[in-house]
């Protein structure tokens, strides 16, 4: 399951925030966990990327596998580097989609598999 913004289609695959300005409480608060969990990722991403300068460049690999593992490599060494505390700082940064009203649903947004998925995640998020 990937997690993506409004920018994003909903699909089986996609989890995206609920749209519009009339969502529930509920749907609220999973847009927050949904938001800030997004943000955590892409601020990872980031310190690995700064970590491992040639990730933030063309990486030059004939098959995907081989990029697959080649970032599987250094999420490892990056892990074992905040074990033994070396961190990287990076500024916070608000998550600009958070405050997007967008009313206008997507197609996507009638694929009720998604959505009831969707609805599971949100009904077991604390209160």
């Amino acid at each position: 399951m990937l997690i993506g913004d409004k920018g994003y289609q909903l699909s089986n695959s996609m989890l995206t925030p609920y749209r519009g300005r009339n969502t529930t409480p509920e749907q609220t608060l999973f847009n927050k966990a949904h938001s800030k969990t997004r943000v955590r990722v892409e601020h990872t991403f980031g310190m690995i990327k700064a970590r491992f300068y040639a990730l933030a460049q063309l990486i030059r690999v004939k098959t995907p596998q081989q990029a697959a593992r080649l970032i599987a490599i250094c999420c490892i060494l990056h892990n074992i580097a905040l074990m033994h505390g070396d961190i990287i700082e990076l500024p916070e940064v608000d998550d600009p989609m958070e405050h997007d009203d967008d009313d206008v649903p997507t197609r996507a947004e009638n694929n009720i598999v998604a959505q009831e998925m969707r609805n599971g995640i949100m009904r077991s998020l604390p209160e």
